[in-house]
């Protein structure tokens, strides 16, 4: 939406955009009054789905504590136009539609689900968007003149801040996420523990490790940016969010890293993100060893940052 309004000349283009900062508003009052009920600062997802990065290494452990239920192979349409290496596995795709039973059964009652799901993680991927969407919704409060909302959110972009900075591990030089019903670090190196850099333009001066870690796993690969680190026996290149390389993500990174004083890995990131729809086609996702085509084939967000990155604006 800032983007939009940044990039929109017109006066009627930005009006639409402004009469919208209310709904927007009311959206994150409702991610944290229902995700974050005792006031950590950081939103839970109860759904792998909820994250983006559905299959992530990130969620195996929590994903166990769900009942697979019946199967629902017979189900399933992604198997169908891509390999099954590089789809969640069927068990997974089981806990994933068991979860959404649960959630059905009870009506989805904002008041019911956060408790009653087996699966409830603070991801840090989720929180770094989030706190990044706070930010730029403070300029858009700023702009709609609502100074009420900017307070709220104001309270809510300092909370989520400091939290996503108790989630840096100082040994391993990483952000890691939060098994929200134990408490316990999610001790495992997925993309989203690199999405800090989106959120905090001070993430790479403060944290420099995070910075060598993200050129560590780019020197395992050949393509930017893996989905989780290459080193790791966890490391699928081909399948779904175990390793292969998704644009959006790239996107964040590069975003991230311009305003964090890096631009020289910013550009290596866009490049290979570039070289990649160029060899191989508008992909779902693609493998960062071999640079082949992974899942859907003509995919719209894809060619939605292809066409951002190409012309390269910031």
């Amino acid at each position: 939406m800032r983007r939009l309004f940044e990039h929109s000349p017109e006066p009627a283009i930005r009006q639409r955009l402004i009469a919208l900062v209310p709904k927007l508003l009311a959206w994150h009052r409702w991610c944290y009054r229902a995700r974050d009920p005792h006031g950590t600062g950081l939103v839970s997802i109860i759904h792998p789905w909820e994250s983006g990065m559905d299959n992530s290494p990130v969620w195996d452990d929590a994903l166990n504590a769900v009942e697979p239920g019946h199967s629902v192979a017979h189900l399933r349409k992604d198997t169908g136009f891509a390999a099954a290496d590089q789809r969640p596995t069927a068990p997974e795709y089981d806990r994933y539609i068991n979860l959404v039973i649960r959630f059905r059964d009870v009506g989805y009652r904002l008041d019911r689900l956060y408790d009653i799901s087996p699966f409830r993680a603070a991801d840090i991927g989720f929180n770094a968007i989030l706190q990044r969407a706070n930010q730029d919704l403070l300029f858009l409060l700023a702009v709609s003149s609502d100074a009420a909302g900017a307070t709220e959110i104001a309270v809510m972009e300092r909370a989520t801040g400091d939290a996503i900075l108790r989630c840096w591990h100082a040994e391993d030089g990483f952000f890691y996420s939060v098994d929200a019903r134990s408490g316990a670090v999610i001790r495992k190196p997925g993309i989203g523990g690199l999405l800090p850099l989106f959120a905090d333009a001070a993430i790479a001066a403060r944290y420099p490790r995070l910075v060598q870690r993200l050129e560590s796993w780019l020197n395992d690969v050949t393509f930017a940016v893996p989905s989780f680190d290459p080193r790791r026996l966890e490391f699928e290149p081909r399948r779904y969010w175990r390793g292969p390389v998704w644009l959006i993500a790239n996107w964040m990174l590069i975003d991230g890293l311009r305003r964090n004083g890096r631009p020289d890995l910013a550009e290596r990131i866009r490049c290979d993100s570039l070289a990649l729809v160029e060899r191989a086609g508008f992909a779902e996702y693609f493998d960062p060893l071999t640079g082949e085509p992974l899942g859907g084939s003509r995919f719209s967000w894809t060619a939605a940052m292809y066409l951002h990155l190409s012309a390269d604006t910031e």
